[in-house]
């Protein structure tokens, strides 16, 4: 049975890269190189792996099901991130906020008669 698993986590995983090489043949908005399609199936099978060791060493089931969860998130966060960039464009947000709250300190300061 342990066996089983493994064989379908592998083969899942090259099953769902199919996907965007099918629709790469019908399409020229995707465009996946060889390296995002090793990446893709190192996030997809390494997820399946720890996954697989989660199911065999943790004894409660309640425990097995939120590392699975949180390994599923955590991934889909890292592949959101490689496709999308959203936490470099949060971390653009976040520093154009900070530097606009630097600014006006400064323009703040400059208006109450201090001189830089």
């Amino acid at each position: 049975m342990k066996n089983k698993r493994l064989i379908i986590i592998v083969f899942t995983s090259l099953i769902i890269l199919l996907l965007p090489l099918i629709a790469m043949q019908f399409t020229d908005e995707i465009t996946w190189t060889l390296l995002d399609f090793v990446i893709a199936e190192i996030l997809l099978l390494g997820t399946g792996l720890i996954c697989e060791i989660a199911i065999r060493k943790i004894k409660k089931r309640r425990y097995r099901i939120a590392v699975c969860v949180a390994l599923i998130v955590v991934i889909l966060l890292i592949w959101a991130e490689l496709a999308f960039g959203i936490l470099e464009l949060t971390f653009r947000i976040l520093n154009q906020i900070n530097y606009d709250k630097t600014e006006n300190i400064l323009d703040f300061s400059n208006h109450n008669g201090f001189e830089s």
